[in-house]
């Protein structure tokens, strides 16, 4: 059997039916994140006592009777609770491609999440899988002084010499949570984030009370002065740790006390006894800024993938031809671009 689900009880049983998810699959972060003229869709299939789910973000095609599929920011892909055992998904296939066209669906898009298993099996024969980058992680279930052992050599003397001037604690009241996301709000002000990183209450009263996944909010204080000059929000779920949201005070960036928090939420991983850290990647790749500074953390990588489907090749042509988009153009589904 294969349905969608949009409602808020019914999504989050298949996902705990499925067991190992993120939370970026969730319910209530889909709906912090949706934009207008969007809706959350969950295709849960079942075959047996075998789950897959995987979420979406359903979009209306310009002025056109269509919808096409998408995901709101993050690491996706399907949740399953397929086993070690091989296991067809060729009904799956078979049903998810007649649900597409049904609903006039013309094409899906999906970022994968390289932590969760059997999700290029599920997906084999639906479209293609492209690796576009790689993300940094932390295997938690080697020995901690071993990980702390792949730092980079200047790393680990920052890491050091911060630890000497500044402390970390968990945000524990109203007013801690609040100077974080003060840090934080003006944190994505002054490098101009994009919008899907700009966050309001929702968010944040979403993250630190879902009964899905568990949150730690660790902040960076001066020990001199008892000041929070930065912190980050850390998400749990399923054996899955990683930095979601990070900031610094303008006057203490040349400190660099983000060095910390990437050390602190590892720390976090190790006593919780944890299986990832996904430290993620950065804009430009191995060659950006923002990765070369995780890459001191760790020397492990794993592909970043995602998933391109087209369920009707005639609508989709017919749009893209009517945009007037170069075929050639490295952009999906690509009557977008």
């Amino acid at each position: 059997m294969i349905q969608i689900i949009q409602n808020e009880k019914d999504w989050t049983e298949a996902l705990h039916a499925c067991g190992n998810f993120d939370f970026y699959h969730t319910y209530e972060y889909h709906q912090t994140k949706l934009k207008e003229n969007e809706e959350p869709w969950l295709i849960h299939f079942t075959d047996g006592n075998k789950h897959i789910a995987i979420p979406f973000v359903k979009r209306p095609i310009f002025d056109t009777e269509f919808f096409d599929l998408n995901i709101v920011h993050g690491y996706l892909g399907p949740a399953s609770n397929l086993g070690s055992e091989p296991y067809d998904a060729s009904t799956f296939r078979e049903m998810f491609q007649d649900l597409l066209l049904k609903n006039n669906i013309v094409s899906a898009f999906s970022k994968l999440n390289p932590y969760i298993d059997h999700q290029e099996v599920i997906l084999d024969g639906l479209g293609t899988i492209e690796q576009v980058g790689e993300l940094l992680y932390i295997d938690l279930t080697t020995d901690a002084t071993l990980q702390r052992q792949t730092y980079r050599k200047s790393v680990k003397n920052d890491v050091n010499k911060l630890r000497r001037v500044f402390t970390t604690k968990l945000a524990e009241t109203e007013e801690e949570l609040a100077a974080f996301k003060k840090i934080y709000s003006d944190t994505m002000a002054r490098v101009e984030a994009d919008e899907r990183f700009i966050l309001g209450d929702a968010y944040f009263d979403m993250v630190t009370s879902s009964k899905n996944f568990d949150t730690k909010v660790i902040l960076v204080l001066s020990i001199e002065t008892g000041e929070i000059v930065a912190g980050s929000l850390s998400t749990i779920t399923n054996g899955i740790i990683q930095g979601e949201l990070m900031g610094t005070k303008d006057e203490f960036l040349y400190m660099s006390p983000a060095k910390l928090l990437y050390d602190e939420i590892r720390l976090i991983g190790n006593e919780l006894n944890l299986k990832y850290l996904n430290y993620g990647g950065g804009a430009g790749g191995r060659e950006g800024s923002l990765y070369m500074m995780k890459s001191g953390f760790t020397k492990s990588h794993i592909p970043f993938k995602v998933w391109k489907y087209i369920a009707n090749p005639e609508v989709y042509e017919n749009l893209a031809s009517a945009k007037k988009v170069d075929e050639g153009k490295n952009f999906f589904p690509l009557y977008r671009a």
